[in-house]
């Protein structure tokens, strides 16, 4: 019972890191230049996936079974945020003195464990492949140079069991055509090897394995798992793996990536010839092929996400088939002569640069079509009249006329000049395109970003999910609802009473640029519209409504006027250091941009203090995120220029960091890391540090990555650190340093 809690707990996490990707809908993306009143999604992941990775390090049973209880590749985007995109390394940070026995020579093949069951080296090797695939399953794509993967593909007599997870779970990244030569070389040679020993050991048991195999043959995949479950070892043998089952099995992954740059049509047949024999059975999860010489013919199929750039090269002829994404970036005249281009099943087409060279007519059939870049030449659109997502950035196209009134989801940009006065698009996002009809009929729409200029009547439903509107908006009919309505001007605000009026016909108002200047604009709005307003006066106390508030400081913040509002960000003033700032705790969500600080923050779920100076104290946070500024210890003192330091970075002197659970420090010069003592996770990103000056916290976890000492003479190592004394760290830190270019 307890166990199934925790996989549903487990469950919980993967899904809620899983569902943190970034948004393909163009309403719901947050411009770069609008404050954001939520946490960033990789921190959001990160801190979803640490949670889950606690919970499995709590106990022998969770260690084992829990990361089988959530869904197949739950964590695969948290995996994908590191830098590289794919890990070499899968033991666990305590397991560091197993390192050793994942040589080739040190793994025996797993299956001399049903042979021979009390040899524990066999024994631990099949630990091992489990552990493997644990991290399998959870979504990690593996680099294909992996020591311990590569010593699979060399194994002697590899295991079906292994080979069949592993064909279901795996994921595989090659960063280059030789690497997955390299591969497919060890695979040739293992069939070779196995297939002489296979021989020889048939002969023995042919008529036992014949019967158990067609068995088998009969049983469903997951009978076949709970047979082989019953039938292993207690010491860690895997499932499935038995004596008459095991057979020369290829290693091929269930998806694998791959960046390969193709120096003529050499390259181009031994890519295909690869694809069609060793990665046979597998997908293409993110293929990139860059063309550096001209080629007469590249071919990609079942692939989720195709890259072809050839920015000097031509190419005479293209067939992709069963691709759901596929990126054309080009730049000069490289793109396949009419009839050239051969699309099956294609899904998503994004032609770059000079698309307008593309023989359209090959995009006939494709539902989803973004042109971008290309603006030196005319495209036209005629071919494109059964598109349902069409998408024209920095295009000139003409044409245009059947494809753009018939799509479901329609956004031009800026070199688009609409005479079309209806569309019957439920999404359009016009908001840079010129409009040369003064009225612009919109009967299906659901989602509008309204045109900035040109057209002066704009018709829409009554009743809509998104309407965005920037700068003065046009003649519209009368709105009864909208789940979200957003207004941005550069000019005059709004009237109070205009305000009101908005409200009163939308469930989340989101007021940015100049529509309000004054908190009292807000007052008189009912209490359950969520109103998310960026205000530069504090000049009453905020409404129950505001649940969103940014504060552009022109002078003193007032920090008692802001009451209850749960997420907050402050842009301030140097000169304007902010007074009573414990007023400021109990947030869901607090930012304070360029604030000089004097005083204790506490109960926050997320802090995020960004080039701040001065000083706090911290307390009860749950996130916390520390980015440009120069931190010391509560026993410092600031520099006495503006409280920055010789460095121009913010001083920020922290007097406590009290039931801190993970803190965050960025592009920070950390003078004393002893005021993180006791902070559960303590992650130190592009940061410059001196081991000798400072001591060290004493943490549950602390993390570096690409961090020097303060006079850039020192790279310290990327390590994770779990529960180790600050002595230990330090050595650590020591033994790891390398020495930077001058």
């Amino acid at each position: 019972m307890q166990g199934t809690v925790w996989a549903l707990v487990a469950e919980r996490l993967v899904t809620a890191a899983a569902s943190q990707a970034p948004l393909e809908d163009d309403f719901e993306k947050q411009p770069l230049d609008e404050a954001s009143f939520h946490p960033g999604i990789e921190d959001v992941r990160s801190d979803h996936a640490r949670t889950f990775f606690n919970l499995m390090l709590t106990c022998r049973e969770l260690y084992h079974d829990l990361p089988w209880a959530v869904p197949k590749w739950g964590l695969a985007v948290v995996f994908e945020d590191t830098p590289m995109r794919s890990l070499d390394q899968w033991l666990d940070k305590f397991q560091a003195d197993l390192l050793g026995s994942t040589a080739p020579d040190a793994l025996p093949s797993s299956s001399s464990c049903d042979q021979r069951g009390s040899d524990g080296r066999a024994a631990h090797a099949s630990w091992l492949e489990n552990r493997f695939l644990v991290y399998c399953w959870l979504g990690v794509t593996w680099d294909g140079r992996c020591s311990f993967l590569r010593s699979r593909l060399r194994a002697s007599q590899p295991t079906t069991a292994f080979s069949r997870r592993f064909r279901h779970c795996g994921r595989v990244m090659f960063a280059s055509l030789d690497d997955l030569e390299s591969w497919a070389a060890e695979v040739m040679h293992a069939r070779c090897s196995c297939g002489h020993e296979h021989r020889a050991s048939v002969a023995l048991a042919n008529t036992s394995e014949a019967q158990d195999d067609s068995r088998a043959r009969d049983q469903p995949e997951h009978q076949l798992e709970q047979h082989d479950t019953a039938c292993a070892g207690e010491a860690g043998v895997l499932p499935q793996q038995r004596a008459d089952d095991q057979h020369v099995a290829a290693l091929v992954p269930a998806l694998f990536s791959l960046n390969a740059t193709l120096q003529g049509q050499a390259d181009a047949d031994r890519w295909h010839e690869l694809r069609s024999t060793v990665l046979a059975g597998a997908r293409g999860d993110r293929v990139m092929l860059e063309l550096g010489q001209s080629l007469s013919s590249l071919a990609g199929d079942h692939i989720d996400n195709l890259i072809i750039t050839s920015w000097r090269a031509t190419l005479g002829c293209a067939r992709i088939r069963d691709v759901e994404r596929v990126t054309w970036d080009c730049k000069l005249r490289e793109q396949p002569a009419p009839g050239g281009l051969l699309l099956d099943n294609v899904q998503h087409f994004e032609a770059r640069a000079r698309a307008s060279l593309l023989n359209l007519d090959a995009l006939a059939d494709i539902p989803s079509i973004q042109l971008s870049g290309c603006d030196e030449e005319v495209v036209d659109l005629s071919p494109l009249p059964r598109v349902k997502k069409l998408v024209i950035e920095r295009t000139i196209a003409v044409n245009y006329e059947a494809a753009v009134a018939a799509v479901e989801h329609v956004r031009l940009g800026s070199t688009m000049e609409l005479k079309t006065g209806t569309l019957h698009a439920t999404h359009v996002n016009l908001s840079r395109t010129r409009i040369s009809t003064d009225t612009l009929h919109l009967p299906n729409a659901t989602h509008i970003k309204a045109p900035r200029s040109g057209v002066k009547r704009l018709v829409f439903p009554p009743s809509l999910v998104w309407l965005d509107i920037e700068g003065t908006p046009p003649e519209m009919p009368e709105l009864k609802h909208a789940e979200v309505l957003k207004l941005r001007t550069s000019s005059e605000p709004l009237s109070h009473d205009t305000v009101v009026r908005l409200s009163r016909c939308a469930s989340k108002l989101i007021l940015r640029g100049q529509c309000v200047r004054r908190v009292s604009d807000l007052c008189g709005i009912a209490d359950n519209v969520h109103i998310s307003a960026e205000v530069h006066d504090l000049d009453v106390a905020a409404p129950a409504c505001v649940q969103e508030l940014c504060v552009l400081a022109e002078g003193d913040v007032r920090c008692e006027l802001l009451g209850h509002v749960p997420r907050l960000v402050i842009l301030g003033l140097r000169e304007h250091p902010i007074r009573d700032v414990h007023l400021l705790s109990g947030r869901k969500y607090l930012h304070l941009l360029r604030c000089s600080l004097d005083g204790e923050v506490s109960d926050c779920d997320f802090l995020f203090l960004q080039a701040a100076y001065g000083r706090a104290a911290l307390a009860s946070i749950g996130s916390l995120l520390v980015h440009q500024a120069t931190v010391y210890g509560r026993s410092s003192t600031l520099p006495a220029s503006d409280s920055h330091d010789s460095s121009g970075v913010a001083g920020l002197v922290l007097t406590q960091c009290r039931d801190v659970f993970m803190c965050h420090l960025r592009h920070c010069i950390i003078k004393d890391l002893a005021c993180f003592q006791g902070v559960q996770r303590l992650i130190v990103d592009c940061c410059a540090f001196d081991v000798g000056d400072t001591l060290l916290p004493r943490s549950g976890c602390l993390v570096l990555r690409h961090c020097a000492s303060t006079d850039k003479r020192w790279r310290w190592p990327d390590v994770a650190l779990v529960d180790r004394s600050p002595e230990e760290m330090a050595r650590v830190l020591l033994a790891g340093r390398e020495r930077m270019e001058a």
